[in-house]
């Protein structure tokens, strides 16, 4: 994570931690359904997460951070794979979360793999884009997709 070490404010143990990871967060299509999610969803039962591998739009993060959204920001895989999983790892752990919401198009397997590991009951793979698969590709998207079903 960017130096920093930081958890979700979590007052009562009753609430369930919910943690949400997209690519980023930006004023964008996701990330609005996120946030209509969480604005919507009774803030006295759940504790939210939002887990960004790029750096977060500052209006944005505000706003998310306005409902009692708790954002992190972690390396990202392609800088860094082991060290982005080690990062999402330790949130997970550190918040207990107990739901994983992944956004990652066809990398939903690798945050549900973490959340599995970490303890998360529940795993939610969640594309918000349909990526067609052309010549060489198709068996990629194929064999991730499938991961993603399998994980979550």
């Amino acid at each position: 994570m960017t130096g920093e070490r930081k958890t979700a404010v979590r007052k009562d143990a009753e609430k369930i931690t919910v943690a949400h990871v997209a690519s980023g967060l930006v004023r964008g299509g996701s990330e609005m359904v996120i946030y209509r999610y969480i604005s919507h969803i009774d803030p006295e039962k759940y504790c939210w997460i939002y887990i960004s591998y790029t750096d977060p739009e500052e209006s944005v993060k505000q706003m998310f951070e306005t409902l009692g959204v708790t954002v992190f920001r972690v390396t990202s895989k392609r800088d860094n794979l082991l060290k982005s999983c080690r990062e999402v790892w330790r949130v997970f752990r550190e918040n207990r979360v107990e739901i994983v919401h992944s956004h990652m198009t066809l990398m939903c397997f690798v945050t549900n793999l973490i959340g599995w590991a970490a303890g998360a009951r529940v795993r939610i793979s969640h594309s918000h884009l349909d990526i067609p698969g052309a010549g060489v590709r198709t068996p990629v998207n194929w064999f991730f997709k499938r991961l993603s079903t399998w994980t979550a």
